[in-house]
């Protein structure tokens, strides 16, 4: 069975501003999943299972997906800010 797709988009900006000859001040801005895009797991692909007289017993949960991508430790939206001097 195939899953859904999985896609994620990060991003960054930098901005330089220049405070003499020497020092450099650095602002930035970085995104982890900018579009907070689910990404969903697998489908179950357990078939089922045969009884004592051939009889397939098909799963009631063939294809349904329980999970998310990485079974839950897919980022979800994550901005972060940070300030670089550099002398």
């Amino acid at each position: 069975m195939r899953g859904p797709g999985y896609w994620r988009t990060d991003a960054s900006l930098f901005k330089k501003f220049r405070l003499a000859e020497t020092k450099e001040l650095e602002f930035r801005v970085e995104s982890v999943n900018v579009f907070n895009h689910v990404n969903l797991g697998a489908p179950d692909s357990f078939i089922g299972s045969f009884d004592q007289s051939g009889k397939l017993n098909a799963s009631p949960t063939l294809g349904r997906i329980f999970t998310t991508a990485f079974f839950g430790a897919d980022p979800m939206r994550n901005l972060q800010f940070a300030l670089k001097l550099k002398f």
